[in-house]
């Protein structure tokens, strides 16, 4: 088999077909190794895509925590009622 030698513009039309740079790395590995392997290409070619799962979650603020977790209790106690238990 031989190395395919990537250009830059073919690394951007490879990268246009996702949305992320996790989906570009695993459905066209040879393309994104490629393109990490020059200072900036990278950068240049993904610069349409997304927050991807590689970036951190959104955080949230202790009320917004505190709502979660009622809603989250409440939802528990109502499956558990309909269930026929009792909650403690």
């Amino acid at each position: 088999m031989t190395k395919q030698t990537w250009t830059r513009e073919e690394c951007r039309a490879e990268a246009a077909k996702y949305n992320t740079r996790n989906l570009f790395r695993l459905n066209c590995n040879g393309g994104y190794q490629a393109a990490s392997s020059h200072p900036g290409w990278l950068d240049d070619i993904c610069s349409h895509m997304g927050l991807g799962s590689s970036r951190p979650a959104q955080v949230m603020t202790a009320s917004e925590n505190s709502q979660a977790l009622a809603a989250s209790r409440s939802e528990t106690q109502n499956l558990l009622f309909s269930m026929g238990r009792s909650v403690s």
